[in-house]
This record gives structure tokens, C-alpha cells and sequence, in this order.
């Protein structure tokens, strides 16, 4: 009986006591839901290319080398041409698929020291060390193409001499350009 008298004359603090927990509870879950948030971030990464020369400050997405062509011997001679295994090698960075072209603005390589002859600029013939040998001209080639990294890429020269080669100081300008695929 005790017990009954007991809970009768604090009825009114144990739901005081009850709506105050279930109060608290509620305000707690608001406030614990308007603490976090949902936050969503897009980001763009653009591509990127870039094409250097070892050896050279020339970098960028395009760059100009100039090429002298050194006076042939006489193996050089009998053989018809002037060949130089990696005179340059080309560093590759690029986020995307690339392909490097080559081309020359020059019209012909220069004149012989008696002036008889102009050498032309499809005797300049370069590849990617190992590969095809093709002829420079004033319309870009692919030289090389690849997918997203970076490489190091030699590049060979030959020079056609002819079987009447008159010497010359001859030479030309030759561009490299990156792009994407």
C-alpha cells in the first residue's frame, strides 16, 4: 500500500520526468540531423600535353628544332646516305590519348657551295628509333601516337645523298607538335 501511495503522489513528476526524456530524445534526433549534410563535389580534370626535348628547354605542345646536317664520309658516300641513330629523343606527358606530327616550313634544305644544286626536303627522312623511315614535308605526319603517360621516344634522321652529291651546308628547321588522338 505504501508503494501505491507512493507512485499517487509523484504521478505527476514521473510524467514530467517521462515527457522531459521523451522531449530531450526528440530534440537530440533534430539537432543530430540538422548536423550532417549530404555535400557533393564534381571536379573537371583537363587534358594535359606536353612535349619536350632531352637535353633542351624547348617544351610545350609544339616545338621548332633546327637540324645541320654534318658533311658525309666516305661510307657515308658509298652507301647513299648519312644515318644518325637518336640525335633526338622526345619526352611525352599527356591525360589523354596523343599523337605527335612532324613537319618542316622550309621549302628545300639549302643550296650547294657551287650552287648547282638544291637539296630538297623530302631527302631528310626520320622515324621513331627502329621503326619505318618517311620523308619530311611541309604537310604534317604522324610520327607516334599513344595513349595517356609518359614516355621517351628516339628519333632517327637519314639523309638521302644521291649518287651525284655536291657538297653543301645544308640543313632545315624541323617542327614537333602534340595533340590529342
Amino acid at each position: 500500500m505504501r508503494a501505491r501511495t507512493w507512485i499517487k503522489g509523484h504521478k505527476t513528476t514521473l510524467a514530467v520526468v517521462a515527457l522531459a526524456v521523451i522531449v530531450t530524445s526528440l530534440v537530440t534526433l533534430v539537432i543530430a540531423e540538422q548536423k550532417s549534410a549530404t555535400v557533393r563535389i564534381h571536379w573537371t580534370i583537363l587534358p594535359f600535353q606536353e612535349l619536350r626535348i632531352v637535353g633542351s628547354t624547348a617544351h610545350g605542345s609544339s616545338i621548332t628544332t633546327s637540324y645541320t646536317m654534318p658533311q658525309p664520309d666516305a661510307l657515308d658516300l658509298q652507301r647513299g646516305y648519312i644515318e644518325e641513330m637518336d640525335p633526338i629523343t622526345l619526352n611525352v606527358n599527356s591525360n589523354i590519348p596523343w599523337k605527335v606530327q612532324v613537319w618542316t616550313e622550309d621549302s628545300d634544305m639549302g643550296a650547294s657551295k657551287d650552287g648547282l644544286v638544291t637539296k630538297p626536303v623530302s631527302d631528310f627522312q626520320l622515324r621513331v628509333h627502329g621503326g619505318t623511315y618517311f620523308s619530311i614535308s611541309n604537310a604534317p605526319q604522324i610520327l607516334t601516337s599513344g595513349n595517356r603517360g609518359s614516355f621517351s621516344i628516339g628519333v632517327d634522321y637519314r639523309i638521302l645523298l644521291g649518287k651525284d652529291y655536291h657538297p653543301g651546308d645544308y640543313g632545315l628547321d624541323v617542327v614537333y607538335t602534340i595533340m590529342p588522338m
